[in-house]
């Protein structure tokens, strides 16, 4: 696994730590994965907490395999526990069960044929 981490300026953390990351794709994914960690930015008032983008062989640089992008945000720090939260109670769960769908694909499926796309966004909580 390729991991890529983004200093992070006062005021923002990431909710998650790489090694628990990796620790979570190592059980689930058995397929090249990178696992980047980005600053992000608000667009509209709206923040992203995690993405994933799998892409089939040829996809991805002219790829000959299957290849797993994810990528983890920073959130404001005074919501870090909040996020957390949300991780573990909704979003990570919904990204394995994601992951498992396509794992139980056939090789050839449509769904394995094309390029998929996990997206989950930041919900503040109420004291923010």
């Amino acid at each position: 696994m390729e991991i890529h981490k983004e200093k992070l300026p006062a005021g923002l953390s990431y909710a998650l730590k790489p090694s628990q990351l990796e620790r979570l794709l190592a059980e689930y994914v058995s397929l090249p994965t990178t696992l980047h960690q980005w600053r992000g930015r608000e667009l509209w008032g709206e923040r992203r907490l995690l993405d994933a983008t799998f892409y089939p062989p040829g996809r991805y640089y002219l790829n000959d395999h299957e290849v797993l992008h994810v990528s983890s945000y920073a959130v404001p720090s005074d919501q870090r526990q909040h996020a957390v939260r949300q991780l573990q109670e909704a979003v990570l769960p919904e990204f394995i069960r994601w992951i498992e769908v396509l794992r139980a694909e056939p090789d050839g499926s449509t769904v394995r044929r094309e390029t998929q796309r996990f997206i989950r966004m930041f919900e503040r909580g109420e004291d923010a």
